[in-house]
């Protein structure tokens, strides 16, 4: 009786903690993307053209995002494994290197996008007066990329550390100073000029730039706080430590860019379509992920609580906490599923667009309702368990490999040799994230995914590899 007792205060327990990152997590992503749903309707009312200008735009953003989500994963796998046993060192050496490799990587881009905008547009948009408007528009946005990729490594890093409540209302004041912003800046609201699109623009350099300074005055004006990290320690670590990381990390950045990159071919394939298409996916990938946005706190707290206990080695409870996450995974889809074929009748009549625009829309989000398990539990397998335990090398594998191999080639021939409208296009890129998601569960039912990766490590200093008991 006292083992049943305490059993399920341990299984009590455990779920209060995942609910602890889940909520918090899932929230910041609802806030994110419902703001996101209503930036989208500012702008389509401004104008058709002007949503698929913007929509291309933030394509660019989109791979910067995709790669800087790759450094994140990759480190946040060690930094979770050691908030486990507390190495509070090796955790802001980790958090050193994610800090260099975004903003290297976001220099690039940001240098880029600066020097050749026409060109980034010209390769999602086809008609010219489109391609000016997402000039206008990326020119702005792209000079909050390094701030951003600060922010989202803080924001990021807190929720392996499960220091969640802080982050998630900065994020929160962020996003909803950037849709005031918008409604005060696209149609020149009091006092200010109509800007349209370059008022989209400065709204989110703006927002992300408030958002950067709170997260810095709340890693660095609480005392103690286990990522305000002195200069020495994100840059004292040894070459064998790097190289650790990397190893790890390395799949995942190229598994997360090639994604990127792939999520933006996929949309050139519809500018091929029409701007209208354009314009029709990005309310069908907004709503999308705003439905999925659960998913995003649920892969985050298994990531977390899983890299939690086996950096302990802790792979029984791994394991069982693994099919908990899963179980839980399958009723969320269920539900999900369900409310947005209730919803998505709804959503055309929320923007102001013609006939021809309702009629590429409605299928559309029709084929997203129904492919949503999919990409749900790819993100649940490839975010939350697999990369958990470093299994990081297959999920690469995998990931690229469907994507292009099969999703961009088979659309593409669609597209060009069979008419295919942008439901069917859609449907091609949607098929093969479900196909990922059968695939990956098989893969965890191997139980290769359950590593201790602090069992032996290379001192962050010395280099010389240092064993956990």
């Amino acid at each position: 009786m006292n083992h049943n007792v305490a059993g399920n205060d341990f299984r009590r327990q455990h779920w209060l903690k995942a609910f602890s990152i889940l909520i918090p997590v899932t929230v910041q992503h609802m806030i994110s993307f419902g703001l996101n749903i209503v930036d989208t309707l500012m702008i389509g009312r401004v104008g058709t053209d002007e949503l698929a200008a913007v929509g291309a735009a933030n394509q660019i953003y989109g791979v910067f995002v995709m790669i800087c989500f790759g450094f994140l994963s990759g480190g946040g796998v060690y930094i979770a494994q050691y908030w486990g046993v507390k190495d509070l060192e090796r955790i802001r050496h980790t958090l050193g290197l994610i800090y260099k490799n975004t903003l290297l990587f976001g220099t690039i881009i940001v240098l880029l996008v600066q020097w050749q905008p026409e060109w980034i547009i010209g390769l999602f948009i086809r008609e010219d007066a489109v391609v000016i408007l997402g000039v206008d528009y990326i020119r702005i946005a792209s000079l909050s990329y390094l701030v951003t990729a600060l922010s989202f490594s803080m924001s990021f890093s807190s929720r392996c550390i499960q220091r969640l409540r802080w982050p998630t209302t900065i994020n929160a004041l962020a996003l909803i100073t950037n849709t005031v912003l918008n409604y005060v800046l696209i149609y020149g609201k009091l006092g200010f000029p109509i800007m349209g699109v370059k008022g989209a623009a400065l709204a989110t350099l703006i927002a992300r730039t408030l958002e950067f300074l709170l997260m810095i005055a709340y890693l660095y004006g609480k005392p103690g706080h286990p990522l305000a990290a002195r200069f020495s320690e994100l840059t004292g670590y040894s070459k064998a430590f790097r190289n650790q990381i990397y190893k790890t990390a390395g799949p995942i950045v190229l598994s997360d860019g090639a994604y990127g990159v792939a999520a933006s071919i996929f949309l050139s394939g519809f500018g091929i379509i029409g701007s209208v298409a354009v314009a029709a996916y990005q309310v069908v990938h907004i709503l999308g992920e705003f439905s999925q946005s659960i998913f995003y706190g649920l892969g985050n707290a298994s990531a977390v609580l899983l890299g939690e206990k086996l950096g302990r080695g802790d792979i029984k409870g791994a394991g069982r906490d693994a099919r908990g996450f899963l179980w839980f995974g399958l009723g969320l889809i269920s539900g999900i599923t369900v409310l947005l074929l209730l919803v998505n009748p709804h959503v055309p009549g929320w923007y102001d667009f013609d006939a021809s625009t309702v009629a590429v829309l409605a299928p559309a989000l029709t084929v997203s309702a129904l492919t949503v398990w999919g990409r749900a539990l790819t993100y649940l397998f490839i975010c939350g368990v697999l990369r958990s335990g470093g299994d990081t090398r297959y999920v690469m594998f995998v990931d690229i490999g469907w994507t292009w191999l099969f999703g961009i080639p088979v659309m593409f021939v669609g597209i060009l040799f069979f008419d295919f409208v942008l439901w069917q296009a859609a449907l091609v890129r949607f098929l093969s994230e479900c196909i990922k998601a059968v695939q990956f569960y098989f893969r965890y039912r191997t139980k290769k995914w359950q590593n201790v990766l602090t069992e032996a490590r290379p001192d962050p200093v010395t280099g010389t590899t240092e064993h956990i008991s």
